[in-house]
Order: C-alpha cells, then structure tokens, then sequence
C-alpha cells in the first residue's frame, strides 16, 4: 500500500528517496532526516490528513537545524510548529510563519510505501542539495 502526502512541490516528482522507516516516526511529534545535505524536519499527526508533514529543519531566523525540535499546536484549525528558539509559529501545510509571512520554511512531498517514508522530489531539487 502507498500513500502519498503531498505538501508543496514546484513539479512533478522524478525521484524517490528512502528518508526512514514509520515506526521511527513519533505521533503529534517531529523527527529530523537528513538526505544528500538536505535537513528535514519530518512531523506526524496520525488522526489528521495529511497525516505526516515534510519540512526544511534550518530555523529561517538562526539557520540552526532545530525546527523538528519545536512544539506542535493549531490555531484556528491550521497546525504549526513553534520554532524552540525565537518560538515563531510556521504552518505545517506550508511551511509560512504565522507572525512574519516573509519567513517561510521549504516543504516536501513524501510518500508512504512497505513500511518506509519517501521523499518525492524532482532531479533538479534534489541535484541542487548535493
């Protein structure tokens, strides 16, 4: 079975990526995956839908790999994640801070197949991470 969780993705996707297993992930909590020099701040939220949300783990303020380290709350039916440093709020739908819109973390697609979490991303994107 696979299931696709799509966030943000500027074209179609060329590339699969192994990023973990499932059981690594952490319900209404997130865990951070690094592919190739690309950092990503991975969150699950079973009984939502989406239910896992792929975003970039750099804090846009501090550039300190930190984002999957924040807490996850909702606010008028839109889920964030506060950033443990400065706290701002960033959607996880689509990775733009609730307080200054200017800042916005880059969001993933990933699917879901035998087991295992994959990022779906285009050759470009990917080639520009390494």
């Amino acid at each position: 079975m696979t299931t696709s969780f799509t966030t943000t993705l500027a074209s179609t996707p060329a590339i699969t990526v192994p990023l973990c297993a499932i059981s690594d992930l952490v319900p209404y909590s997130g865990v951070a995956a690094n592919y190739n020099g690309l950092s990503i701040a991975l969150f699950y939220l079973p009984d939502q839908h989406p239910a896992i949300y792929a975003l970039g783990h750099l804090d846009p303020v501090t550039q300190a790999p930190v984002i999957a380290h924040g807490l996850i709350g909702e606010s008028q039916g839109e889920f964030y994640v506060a950033s443990p440093l400065y706290k701002q709020q960033y959607r996880l739908r689509d990775g733009v801070c609730l307080q200054q819109p200017e800042l916005q973390l880059p969001t993933y697609s990933v699917a879901v197949s035998e087991g295992k979490l994959w990022l779906l991303q285009s050759a470009d994107t990917l080639q520009a991470c390494a």
